[in-house]
């Protein structure tokens, strides 16, 4: 019981990066203890609930250190039961059951406060992140920036976090380790930004969305729409950007062809979030590996074997509702019209090779969009009247 005790005490504080690992430990230690010891149910159920408990780390202390002092009650209560049962006893070891029921009655007293505590701690767990949850409601329902409702987050947690006993150089110290483990995913949004930006610049996108339109046929309308949204989005890793740009003109395409708005729409953003979350540009890709620390391609691989059953079907759905549609050709001439502002030459495709290549080659995320960039910008001066510096002002 004192081993566990001053490793109860010595646990470090959340901002610590190895404060799962040693609450790991900690459950461990007491779960092996109490089960070789052949503890009554009453601590096992004392355990399990501890266990519930998971992560916050005052009720994990608080639920320990019931477990011990319940531990340490049932010894007690052996001794004094002894006691009772040995007839006459002297004046020492009256002296002693005296110290024994007093012992008992502060034992339960603190068991008690200690239910009590932990129950008030998860209320107030409740009670913080319901704040949370409800401003994020008010603001979406009302069309309020979301940005307040992550700034009244930041200061209740903070402010949750100083009524539990944790200083202001903690906080600071959690904080800065979350702003360092995101950090690559901010750097990361602001290149697909700059990359999207290149590749309208220089037409990679114009050539693609025109010439890849030509496979949609009436028969082939849902199901092309889907598979080409699906490797927009692979290539750019935003269904945003698929989204405004190869989205817009296929549904435009099927709508002509008289096929179901709802239905184009659908195929759309099915496809479009393929890329969102399977392409290695893509920030939800990053925010992945950064929150679970796992590497990018490693995950990328997992997601495509276990995503593949679901896109095969979705193909089969978009397939045989596209026939059922009923639709006809559409003389919509795609080429023609990106002609005007764009030259739909091959070279508009060198960006997505420079993307393509080093993505197989499995190099840095961030030097991978840098040089597709570098490439769009180069092409975008050669092959349209534009200055560096509007080019900037586009890309920025």
């Amino acid at each position: 019981g004192h081993t566990l005790a001053q490793f109860l005490a010595d646990l470090p504080g959340p901002a610590d990066e190895n404060f799962e690992k040693e609450m790991d430990s900690a459950r461990s230690m007491i779960s092996t203890f109490l089960l070789e010891e052949g503890i009554d149910s009453v601590i096992r159920k004392g355990l399990s609930q501890g266990q519930i408990l998971q992560t916050p780390l005052e009720a994990a202390r608080l639920e320990c250190r019931r477990i011990l002092l319940q531990m340490e009650l049932n010894r007690v209560e052996v001794q004094r039961r002894a006691l009772s049962t040995k007839g006459n006893l002297d004046d020492a070891d009256r002296k002693v059951f005296r110290d024994l029921m007093q012992l008992d009655q502060d034992l339960q007293k603190e068991i008690k406060s200690i239910a009590e505590k932990t129950r008030e701690v998860r209320m107030l767990e409740v009670l913080t992140v319901g704040s949370f949850c409800a401003s994020l409601f008010y603001c979406l329902f009302t069309g309020t920036s979301i940005l307040y409702a992550l700034i009244f987050a930041f200061f209740l947690f903070c402010g949750y976090a100083l009524y539990r006993g944790f200083s202001l150089q903690e906080i600071g110290k959690a904080c800065r380790q979350s702003i360092a483990k995101i950090s690559n995913i901010i750097i990361v949004m602001l290149l697909i930004g700059a990359l999207t930006a290149s590749w309208r610049a220089s037409g990679t996108i114009a050539y693609l969305v025109s010439y890849a339109s030509e496979i949609i046929s009436p028969s082939w309308s849902l199901l092309g729409t889907f598979i080409l949204n699906a490797a927009l989005s692979s290539l750019i890793g935003t269904s945003f950007g698929t989204a405004a740009t190869m989205g817009v003109v296929t549904m435009s395409l099927c709508v002509a062809m008289g096929v179901s708005p709802f239905w184009a729409g659908g195929a759309a953003l099915a496809g479009a979030y393929v890329g969102d979350r399977c392409s290695p540009v893509s920030t939800s890709a990053q925010l992945v590996c950064a929150v679970t620390g796992t590497e990018l391609y490693k995950n990328i691989k997992n997601m495509l074997r276990t995503g593949l059953i679901p896109f095969l079907l979705a193909c089969l759905i978009y397939f045989f509702v596209g026939n059922g549609q009923g639709a006809q050709a559409a003389d919509i001439d795609l080429t023609k019209l990106f002609s005007q502002e764009y030259i739909l030459s091959a070279w508009t495709l060198i960006p997505a090779i420079v993307l393509l290549t080093m993505v197989m080659l499995k190099a840095d995320i961030k030097l991978t969009m840098i040089a597709s960039i570098a490439s769009a910008f180069v092409t975008a001066l050669f092959l349209r009247d534009l200055g560096s510096i509007e080019l900037c002002k586009i890309l920025f």
